[in-house]
């Protein structure tokens, strides 16, 4: 109790060091700082917190708690929350369902709460310290460390609050979110580009092929109307799963890269768009090892697509000869009656 009063007469760093030396219960003080826990996910011990120190006034926050008072609070609240991290940490990797007992100002009395609890609401409450403080350097090594136990819903929105898309969208990417991913890149301006949605889809495999078929077609179409070979490229090696070559047919591509992607799903997708460039992928990966069973479906696959492209070139040739004779026809007929009017 004593550590409120201290952080009450705005002693931060005496009272923090109070706090440390009998544990304090880190939702209790991390609920003096309105901006980091006046929301759902320490709604109760906020409001437990502030319905105490309603009739204990000389135990809330201090009076005009904002600017250098609050930045300084705000410092001390960083470097305790990151000595108790150290600690919570070392204990769970230990013994992951371990219990400790912290002590509760408001239910007088020692209390006990999982080790994984209180690092989730340590690790949240110090991304939340490091946005409002614009501490960029730290607030990136948090959210980039893959065993952060920071509550996915608080960072959702704190990204969001202070407009880090870059990062929220690789949050996304490590929920496995990835249509929210998508999304936000083709939202953003300075993200949406076929580069940049080729790329993160090439993080993806079969499970989001559907996904990636969606935001591949409009970028597909759109290369083969232009002619962009450069998006065409990039677009087989998104499916091939290397760098290929520029020609458009090539039977000898290397096998140094596993496909991720059904090449019959594939195949199948790019054929109802463009038979052509479905063929210039199935001639990319026919000679891959790693297609096993599959590698003699897609030789076989090759072998019609190319009859039904034969098939079509013949039509085509037959048509135009038809019509190089009627215009050859109509020539005649127009030199004879030019004759015989003369």
């Amino acid at each position: 109790m004593y550590a409120f009063q201290l952080f009450h007469k705005q002693q931060f760093e005496q009272a923090f060091a109070e706090f440390n030396e009998y544990l304090t219960d880190p939702a209790e003080i991390i609920s003096l700082f309105g901006p980091l826990s006046a929301n759902i996910w320490l709604t109760n011990s906020y409001n437990d917190l502030n319905a105490f120190v309603k009739q204990h006034r000389h135990f809330s926050e201090p009076i005009d708690f904002v600017g250098v008072k609050f930045e300084n609070a705000l410092h001390e609240l960083q470097r305790y929350l990151t000595d108790l991290r150290r600690v919570f940490q070392t204990i769970f990797r230990r013994s992951p369902d371990t219990l400790l007992e912290v002590q509760s100002l408001v239910q007088n009395r020692l209390i006990l709460k999982p080790v994984h609890d209180l690092l989730i609401i340590v690790e949240t409450a110090l991304l939340k310290a490091y946005l409002i403080d614009n501490n960029n350097t730290l607030a990136n090594a948090l959210l980039r460390n893959q065993d952060n136990c920071c509550l996915p819903s608080e960072v959702e929105k704190e990204l969001k609050k202070h407009h880090r898309r870059q990062d929220l969208i690789l949050f996304y990417e490590k929920q496995n979110r990835h249509r929210d991913a998508l999304q936000l890149i083709k939202s953003t301006d300075s993200l949406n580009s076929n580069d940049t949605i080729l790329n993160y889809l090439s993080k993806l495999d079969n499970n989001d092929l559907q996904l990636v078929f969606e935001y591949v077609q409009p970028i597909l179409k759109t290369a083969l109307e232009e002619k962009n070979n450069e998006d065409l490229n990039d677009i087989l090696i998104l499916f091939v799963g290397e760098p290929t070559p520029t020609s458009p047919s090539t039977l000898d591509a290397p096998n140094s890269r596993t496909i991720k992607l059904d090449p019959i799903e594939v195949y199948g997708f790019l054929k109802d768009i463009n038979q052509d460039f479905a063929i210039r992928y199935m001639e990319n990966i026919c000679y891959k090892a790693e297609l096993g069973p599959k590698q003699r479906d897609i030789h076989n696959r090759i072998v019609y697509a190319y009859c039904d492209r034969l098939k079509h070139l013949s039509n085509e040739l037959k048509r135009l000869i038809k019509e190089n004779k009627n215009n050859q026809q109509d020539i005649y007929e127009g030199i004879y009656f030019k004759v015989e009017n003369h």
